[in-house]
């Protein structure tokens, strides 16, 4: 008798072990699958947001080219529309033309600006020695000169091509990592997690944390 009542207790205890385990395996699952689903929707709407973000930086960069590609020795024309494009850009400290040296030819700063040797910037390098047609997003890195000097910043730029398809200059605007990292921080869901802005080559471009 007494083994059959402790056969008994030890099958109700192997029962209750079976029920609480996979009661505990359903919930971690459902927690998992929510964790998911939710980073999911953040990484959603990060891509949303980045992808606003740049095309209304390349938009201005298009236009600033486009000038450019006309006229490269018009600097009033060109410091309008760099003054035009940084007013509708708040997200920006400046949008500025290189001519094919590298020098600064236009700002919408100030509407004559030192010719600032700028050609060190790989931005410069790119568009002078590459073929790429599209926007440059570069590395990030501390500003330098006005507004953002001591700021972090990532510049994106577009080439300016002169009629006969030459190299004439570059047309750059300088975004504030803040900007982007104030909405990710907004975003992120702890602070055991980390959201990010990778470009294809992998290169961190936003963190959130920040890290130098």
């Amino acid at each position: 008798m007494k083994k059959v009542f402790l056969l008994a207790n030890v099958l109700v205890a192997l029962v209750l072990i079976t029920i609480i385990t996979r009661s505990v395996v359903i919930d971690r699952a459902q927690v998992i699958e929510t964790t998911y689903r939710s980073l999911e929707n953040i990484t959603e709407t990060l891509a949303e947001h980045s992808q606003q973000t740049l095309m209304a930086l390349d938009l201005g960069l298009v236009a600033v080219a486009q000038i450019g590609s006309e006229d490269m020795s018009d600097r009033l024309s060109l410091a309008r529309v760099v003054a035009n494009r940084q007013a509708a850009a708040v997200n920006t400290y400046a949008f500025y033309v290189m001519d094919r040296q590298g020098r600064l030819l236009a700002t919408s700063r100030t509407p004559d600006p030192d010719p600032v040797d700028l050609s060190q910037y790989p931005e410069f390098a790119v568009h002078r020695d590459g073929s790429l047609e599209g926007m440059y997003v570069a590395v990030p890195r501390l500003g330098t000169i006005g507004f953002a000097d001591g700021q972090w910043i990532v510049n994106v730029s577009r080439r300016i091509s002169a009629p006969d398809g030459s190299f004439a200059g570059v047309a750059a605007a300088s975004m504030s990592l803040d900007y982007l990292g104030d909405f990710y921080d907004a975003l992120r869901p702890g602070e055991q997690s980390a959201l990010g802005l990778l470009s294809a080559d992998g290169r961190v471009i936003a963190r959130s944390p920040f890290d130098a």
